[in-house]
């Protein structure tokens, strides 16, 4: 999403993504979605299914699943509330600033710990 349609993630109850041709590795803007606690139904497949649980979000199988999730949150106020902060404690877990710097630093001691390894060897 664009940089102006990423805000509207804050202020939507839910993101409501399906592309029946395009399983999307690691989705950023699912991981957007979440932070903002915008709960996000999306297609069953791919790096999705890797972010998002049955508390923060809706995996979907098909168009009845999508429709059904859908009405799920604009029936269910509590439903939807709860699986917005759900959603938004998940997102900063796992795609805050404080977690990605985290595995960043993590990353570059292994890279380091190898070539010390790898120079060591020579």
């Amino acid at each position: 999403a664009s940089w102006a349609a990423r805000g509207h993630l804050w202020n939507w109850d839910a993101l409501v993504y399906h592309h029946p041709s395009v399983t999307e590795t690691f989705g950023r803007v699912v991981a957007e979605a979440l932070r903002a606690g915008c709960v996000p139904v999306v297609d069953a497949r791919g790096g999705f299914v890797e972010q998002v649980t049955p508390e923060t979000g809706f995996l979907c199988s098909g168009p009845e699943e999508f429709v059904r999730a859908v009405r799920t949150l604009r029936d269910d106020r509590v439903l939807r509330w709860r699986m917005s902060g759900a959603a938004r404690e998940r997102g900063r877990a796992l795609f805050g600033e404080e977690a990605m710097a985290r595995r960043l630093v993590g990353w570059v001691r292994e890279a380091a710990a190898e070539a010390a390894q790898v120079k060591g060897q020579k």
